[in-house]
């Protein structure tokens, strides 16, 4: 099993810990508050996230794939580069974020929540955004499959709908 160092993180959680689920295993606390940490880079693949909440944290270039965030809150953070790849959110909560150039591909969201965040140049091939309010997000550029499909049963705003259907090809007059 790979080794995750992260020298950062606070001592209950456990500097190194042996086993990618570890993070979540064995906690008796309701929540775990992690303010003004820096997972840059750290390799988060395959590790469990439960009741936690993430303020003001980095998570530049951090490996997430096929991890699972249950109950996570992460606002005011980066994670601009990040590979959430296959990934499972799950009463996922992110205000004013930072998701530029973040891989979210194939991942599965349910009930997960976005307000304030910037998608700029952000992966979701493959993943189902239905039920997802996008409306008071910063989207540009996003990367979606041929049949944009992702997007069926998304919320958005006129603003960010003229930009989709421009990709189409169709001319938006004022």
């Amino acid at each position: 099993m790979p080794t995750l160092r992260c020298l950062s993180w606070p001592n209950r959680v456990s500097r190194v810990a042996r086993s990618p689920r570890a993070i979540s295993r064995g906690r008796r606390s309701p929540t775990w508050r992690s303010p003004n940490c820096d997972f840059s880079n750290c390799d988060f693949s395959e590790a469990g996230f439960t009741r936690c909440t993430f303020s003001s944290c980095k998570f530049t270039g951090a490996n997430l794939t096929e991890s699972m965030l249950r109950l996570v809150e992460m606002c005011d953070s980066t994670c601009a580069y990040a590979f959430f790849t296959k990934a499972k959110l799950e009463d996922a909560a992110f205000r004013a974020t930072d998701f530029v150039h973040a891989d979210i591909s194939e991942a599965r969201l349910r009930r997960a929540a976005f307000d304030d965040v910037r998608f700029a140049g952000t992966s979701f091939f493959r993943t189902s955004l239905a039920g997802v309010d996008l409306s008071t997000c910063q989207m540009s550029d996003i990367v979606l499959s041929d049949t944009m499909s992702e997007l069926r049963g998304c919320s958005m705003d006129l603003f960010q709908a003229a930009g989709i259907a421009r990709r189409l090809g169709v001319i938006v007059k004022d």
